[in-house]
């Protein structure tokens, strides 16, 4: 089915961008406040380990695509509804192709970190609330960051 999806679908314009960000949305708010009420120890372990490799990958100016979207990927495991991981990789292709297809500047890659490091605290804290506000301004930032590139906003 992904397959199919993904061969008919071109991911460069910004409606179908604006269609994958708002099921991402639909999906990762969603995950980012059941992680905060249901993660595990080993769920923590997982993420600060991915954290820890993207900013050592960061830090010798590495592509980073694999931790960052690792990141979501353990986000999503930790709300420990499989549902919910099956839907999310049904996105992975896009996300690949959306990621691969964009510019990543020092600055975007800095403000990524960040804000991967603010939902794992709010995760950890169990701050359920805080957790999914921030993975709303993430998305936000991510969109954003895809309107600039493509030359939408100036």
């Amino acid at each position: 089915m992904v397959d199919t999806f993904v061969s008919h679908l071109e991911l460069y314009d910004s409606d179908s961008f604006d269609h994958l960000q708002e099921l991402r949305q639909i999906l990762e708010l969603g995950a980012a406040e059941l992680a905060a009420k249901r993660r595990t120890s080993d769920d923590l372990h997982q993420m600060e380990s991915i954290l820890g490799s993207m900013r050592q990958r960061m830090g010798r100016k590495e592509f980073v695509l694999e931790e960052d979207l690792g990141f979501h990927e353990l986000l999503v495991q930790a709300s420990h509804n499989p549902l919910i991981d099956q839907l999310y990789g049904f996105l992975t292709p896009f996300l690949v192709a959306v990621r691969e297809s964009g510019v990543q500047t020092d600055q975007i890659l800095n403000e990524c970190m960040s804000d991967h490091t603010a939902i794992y605290q709010a995760v950890r804290d169990q701050d359920a609330g805080l957790a999914a506000r921030l993975m709303q301004e993430h998305m936000e930032a991510v969109r954003r960051q895809f309107a600039e590139s493509a030359g939408e906003i100036t």
